[in-house]
């Protein structure tokens, strides 16, 4: 998963053919328009949602789903705080249920409590955020996200989206050990084939 920043323009990942799941702020100014062009280069959306500071409604959960249509489900943003209410979690699994979507989250308890109720849900195994800034970092968290995989079949990485973190995920593809590791969408990983 992608987490797209305005540090890159939408046309320059589009042309990376990673087969990624891009995350997007539901609330960013842009959103619609970006959402449009990873759509129409047939990349999955995820709408990001805000941590909330108390309990979120189901209308607010309408009105980032409404803002990116067609997302395959909703990535949970960094954050202590993030879904951590129960009225939260209530809201939010009833949203997903009723639109069929995904979840994919940093907390291992919100994803069990989804994953208990059927849905497809994932935790982040790996998070590259825009703090990691150091090719040798990133790149040692790809190699232990590849290991991951093949210890598991499957492991999430979470990757801020800008274009350092995109040449070094480029030549960390072109040139890894790991021959049987392949980059795939979520929904690869959250759906049973």
């Amino acid at each position: 998963m992608e987490q797209e920043g305005d540090s890159i323009d939408p046309l320059v990942a589009v042309n990376t053919n990673f087969p990624v799941s891009i995350a997007i702020d539901s609330q960013s100014e842009n959103s619609i328009a970006r959402r449009h062009k990873y759509r129409a280069a047939n990349y999955e959306i995820l709408a990001q949602l805000p941590a909330p500071d108390h309990f979120v409604a189901q209308i607010a959960f309408n009105d980032h789903l409404l803002v990116l249509s067609k997302a395959m489900g909703i990535g949970d943003a960094v954050g202590p705080r993030q879904l951590q209410n129960l009225r939260t979690n209530w809201a939010l699994r009833a949203e997903l249920i009723a639109n069929q979507l995904g979840y994919v989250g940093q907390r291992a308890e919100n994803v069990t409590v989804f994953q208990e109720s059927g849905l497809p849900a994932g935790l982040v195994d790996f998070n590259i955020d825009q703090k990691m800034t150091c090719a040798a970092d990133i790149l040692d968290q790809l190699d232990a996200a590849g290991m991951a995989a093949l210890e598991t079949g499957k492991a999430i990485i979470a990757l801020h989206l800008n274009e350092d973190t995109l040449d070094i995920l480029q030549f960390w593809v072109r040139h890894s050990r790991l021959p049987k590791i392949s980059i795939a969408p979520l929904s690869v990983v959250l759906l049973p084939s």
